[in-house]
């Protein structure tokens, strides 16, 4: 079976392929159903949205505490 084929599958039965949730295997899911799974995920962990990505802040964070031990970093 062809790629194009697979995809057009997919595509009309409103499906997706993913990794699935506790091993190495991928699974073939609706993709309605996987979007609920995603939501109770969310709603069950109470995961919230974050008005700001913090990496810069971390980063930042990082950058000052390697600076302050001299031990960790070599200086160039």
């Amino acid at each position: 079976m062809s790629l194009i084929i697979i995809k057009n599958i997919l595509r009309e039965n409103n499906l997706t392929i993913t990794k699935a949730d506790k091993n190495k295997a991928i699974v073939i899911i609706n993709k309605a159903m996987l979007q609920q799974k995603v939501q109770t995920f969310i709603k069950e962990n109470k995961i919230t949205t974050l008005l700001k990505d913090p990496t810069d802040q971390f980063h930042k964070q990082i950058h000052h505490a390697t600076q302050k031990c001299q031990s960790i970093v070599e200086r160039k």
